[in-house]
């Protein structure tokens, strides 16, 4: 309601640096709906990035335990 500028509204967010460099670029070069849309593209690739990351370690990890879970019990069991 202040009228802020976006550059300070920018500054003093909590956003990642990268984001906020674009921000103040596209507003600067008058391209910020594109810029904006540059992000939007960006962050939502990472995430699936991150999603697909988690998913591939995922069944190794559950290997990895059940194999050290069934070497504890045969080591109990015969040891």
């Amino acid at each position: 309601a202040a009228g802020v500028p976006l550059e300070k509204a920018v500054e003093e967010s909590r956003l990642p640096e990268f984001y906020k460099r674009m921000l103040i670029a596209g507003r600067a070069a008058e391209s910020l709906p594109q810029v904006l849309l540059l992000l939007a593209d960006y962050y939502q690739q990472a995430g699936v990035l991150a999603t697909r990351v988690k998913g591939v370690l995922f069944y190794p990890g559950i290997v990895i335990l059940g194999s050290w879970l069934l070497s504890l019990l045969i080591w109990v069991v015969y040891g």
